[in-house]
């Protein structure tokens, strides 16, 4: 991933949201290589407060498109 895709990737989630980490020890990726913004299913239960949180990960093999087939980018909203 590079800086640029990077930052693209987080302007898609809210500003106020902390940043995590998420490592996969098995990977070979090294360092990030997607970004997941947690916020979904707080606004499924009707909570627009929270700004949800951020995942950086060093591995994206479980990042799925509704229909099943993996994601192509370096963004999920999950």
């Amino acid at each position: 991933m590079t800086v640029k895709e990077l930052i693209e990737a987080l302007q898609q989630c809210h500003p106020d949201a902390q940043v995590f980490f998420s490592v996969d020890f098995e990977s070979s990726e090294g360092g990030p290589i997607a970004v997941e913004h947690e916020v979904m299913w707080r606004r499924e239960k009707g909570d627009t407060e929270h700004p949800g949180k951020v995942y950086l990960h060093n591995n994206k093999s479980h990042f799925f498109n509704p229909d099943g087939t993996p994601t192509d980018d370096n963004f999920m909203l999950t």
